[in-house]
This record gives C-alpha cells, structure tokens and sequence, in this order.
C-alpha cells in the first residue's frame, strides 16, 4: 500500500487509493502518505482530492496528540491570551493551522492543548490554549520507530 501511495503516477497512487475507498485498512503511517500525495502537483487533481478525502476522514477520528497539526475550528473565548513574536503576532483566528506543542489537563474534566502557529518567515504567530472541541486534527505526527 505504501509504495503505490509513493509512486509519483497516478496508475499506482490510484490503485492504493481505490483499494482504500474500497475498505482497506488505513494507519497513521498510510494517512501522513495520502497528506503527501494530496499536495503532489504532478497527480491529477481527482486522485489528490480523493487521497485528501480518506486522510481527513481518518485524522478527524484520531485523539489529539502532541506535534500532530491541527486547524482551528472554532473559538470558544475571543479574549484568550496568547503569545507570539513582536511584530508578527495575532490572536488565533478559525481557520489558523498549528501544531500541538504540549497536552495538560486543566482541573475540570477537560484536557487543553498548547497549539502553536508559525509565519512562513518562521516568526510565531501565536502560541494558545486549546480545548479539544475547538480543533480539528490536519495530520498526524507519526512517532519514529511506529
């Protein structure tokens, strides 16, 4: 499966991704290939927007972790604090993308999770709590050695 998700034709790339809309199993390892395969340019678009679809569709019902990528999806406090670099720094905004740099229960029931957003020059955005149900899992961190 992963040396046709890595093939750069869409003969191979397509028939992993047809085994997988047909039901093949799929693990964190399979859905870090389809992310990459989604941005390959030299795929036809249908082929990257179907290996988009099973990545996403698997990601969403993963648990959160530390260094997975993850989008905003929705804000529950507008007046969170948050830090970043002089300059460059904003409050996070739906539809921001970050990763998770630390995980730590909050006291209730809840877990919160340090998310950190980072300018294409490298500056930080900003670095902000989280609550689960405010993010939407983009890609997983696949650990070394898994």
């Amino acid at each position: 499966m992963l040396a046709g998700l890595r093939w750069s034709s869409d003969y191979w790339s397509g028939l992993a991704v047809a085994w997988l809309e047909e039901g093949a199993p799929i693990d964190v390892e399979i859905a870090n290939e389809l992310h990459k395969l989604a941005s390959t340019e030299v795929l036809s678009q249908n082929l990257r927007h179907r290996a988009f679809s099973i990545a996403r569709r698997f990601t969403r019902e993963l648990p959160i972790e530390e260094l997975d990528v993850v989008r905003v999806v929705a804000l529950r406090s507008c007046d969170r604090s948050f830090e970043g670099t002089e300059g460059v720094k904003r409050k996070p905004r739906v539809g921001d993308r970050g990763t998770v740099v630390h995980i730590h229960p909050t006291g209730s029931h809840e877990v919160a999770f340090i998310v950190e957003a980072v300018a294409p020059d490298g500056h930080t955005l900003w670095v902000a709590d989280f609550f689960a149900n405010e993010l939407q899992v983009e890609v997983k961190h696949l650990a070394a050695g898994t």
